[in-house]
């Protein structure tokens, strides 16, 4: 059942409150703010300006496919940051709007590490003096499907005066992988990691700490927030050495602290998984000499190829407890000790009927009307299934991992339960 709750996975960002702007611009006149690779031209909507598309790595292709992110390399002239992002590499499904024979389809390309930045609207000198709070919102999707694109911050920005910004990452085998070969000849430390995708996270951290203050946002007052695989990868952060000291808050909405241990990443345990690094990569090069080149050298089709993602939806090993970017022992045993965790103020929550998207999707539970609407079979069956499962979510995912913040002397753990009654 844990696995088909990560199959799909809807992300949401709250928009409610109410602020005036700090200044009006016109729409059609390009806001222009220059970090250190360069200036960006971003455009102003009804109080809000925003930039989208910023580069904060360097594109992840060729030689730095599979590794840790590179600061993004800088750029003349004034970069137009008015577009959407291309996407991570992922796979279609229904969640994305498509006919069922689009599902399993490949969108996207590797040059994909962007992010979107929204901020109340101020000029130039206002926002060196700003120094707002700073919201980085991780998108869910089971870390196979996502972008920055889905996401609108402008009413949250607005309304609340902060700084919100909307950052992608490598998904599915691109943003975790394990194989041995891997490892073979980094420059870095991290590069010896399967965690690409969080470290891509833990770089878009690194951006906003060195670069958020000439939007008017504060490197010193920042919090993750993030839903679903999201929220997984906020706990990540948690958990990361690595990302220690770069975020002071942290929001796990609908997530999870679960981990999957190197070994059964890499396929050298026991439980052998059929889409382990171990086995993708023996289908990807049969002829057996696997390098770490030769697999940077697949093309990418091939890679998602290795997968059944035919029904635009599939389970491979990702937020791996590899004892480089992760603890060896996984996130949830580092929760106990305020050592061994990013030890910050932190709010964790669930919906109360969590697990009714899920189950609405599952034919056993539901009918199809006009091919279209899903009906329950049977009402009373339908919902004490998902009051049950959305309980156990709550307990896995917000009372014991809260019990055990607690525990470790962390006098600021938060949780919450989101219910539609009211409204």
């Amino acid at each position: 059942m844990k696995r088909f709750f990560v199959l799909f996975a809807l992300a949401l960002v709250a928009c409610v409150g109410a602020a005036e702007p700090q200044a009006s611009t016109d729409d059609a006149t390009p806001i222009v703010r220059t970090v250190s690779t360069g200036s960006l031209s971003g455009r102003a909507l009804e109080g809000v300006h925003i930039w989208r598309a910023v580069p904060f790595a360097a594109a992840p292709v060729g030689a730095l496919r599979w590794r840790a992110p590179r600061p993004p390399e800088p750029w003349s002239g004034v970069r137009d940051a008015a577009g959407p992002s291309p996407w991570c590499p992922q796979v279609l499904s229904a969640l994305d709007g498509v006919g069922q024979s689009r599902w399993g389809e490949l969108a996207g390309q590797e040059d994909c590490l962007f992010l979107d930045v929204y901020a109340p609207a101020m000029t130039d000198s206002a926002a060196v003096q700003a120094r707002l709070p700073v919201m980085m919102w991780i998108h869910g999707g089971s870390n196979v499907w996502g972008r920055a694109e889905q996401y609108n911050a402008s009413e949250l920005a607005r309304r609340h005066n902060v700084i919100v910004v909307v950052a992608q990452y490598r998904l599915g085998p691109l943003g975790w992988f394990a194989h041995p070969a891997l490892r073979e000849g980094g420059e870095l430390s991290e590069d010896a990691s399967p965690n690409f995708g969080t470290l891509d996270n833990i770089r878009a951290l690194e951006w906003i700490r060195d670069e958020i203050s000439a939007f008017g946002g504060d490197p010193n007052l920042i919090t993750i927030f993030g839903e679903s695989a999201g929220g997984q990868n906020v706990a990540a952060l948690l958990a990361s050495p690595r990302a220690r000291g770069l975020f002071h808050r942290a929001i796990v909405q609908s997530g999870s602290f679960a981990s999957t241990p190197l070994a059964e990443a890499e396929g050298v345990d026991s439980n052998a998984r059929s889409d382990s690094g171990t086995a993708v990569a023996a289908r990807l090069l049969a002829n057996g000499n696997i390098t770490g080149q030769a697999l940077r050298d697949v093309p990418l089709e091939a890679i998602f190829a290795a997968y059944d993602t035919s029904r635009g939806a599939f389970d491979p090993p990702r937020v791996i407890a590899d004892g480089i970017v992760l603890p060896a022992a996984g996130i949830e045993a580092v929760l106990g000790s305020a050592d061994t965790y990013n030890n910050v103020p932190v709010m964790l929550g669930t919906n109360r009927d969590e697990t009714k998207l899920f189950n609405a999707l599952n034919p056993e539970l539901t009918r199809r009307v006009l091919w279209l609407f899903p009906q329950a079979r049977d009402p009373n069956l339908y919902n004490a299934i998902s009051d049950y499962q959305s309980r156990m979510w709550r307990a896995s995912a917000v009372d014991a991992p809260a019990e055990l913040m607690t525990g470790a002397g962390n006098p600021a753990i938060y949780t919450y339960r989101f219910e539609w009654d009211d409204q």
